[in-house]
């Protein structure tokens, strides 16, 4: 399957282990270097509204995700057993 970075941006984050709706893919983050995708980026909730700021983001990096989806990215946030 071939896919631009826009196209993936928000797909639905999944829990592999639960199968909870962990929020959206908001950004991507890349290793320029190598031209390599090294995680993903979902924002931080806004807090009142937005007038307070955000909640840090966090950032999911590229061993935990398990399977790219048309529709939802599937993770496991989880450290893999090595």
């Amino acid at each position: 399957m071939r896919c631009r970075i826009s196209d993936l941006m928000r797909l639905e984050l999944v829990d592999l282990e639960t199968g909870d709706k962990l929020g959206h893919a908001d950004d991507f983050c890349v290793d320029t270097d190598t031209a390599s995708l090294t995680g993903l980026v979902q924002y931080g909730r806004e807090r009142l509204f937005g007038l307070l700021g955000r909640m840090p983001d966090a950032e999911l990096p590229m061993h935990c995700i398990r399977l790219i989806g048309t529709q939802t990215i599937l993770v496991s946030p989880r450290m893999p057993d090595p």
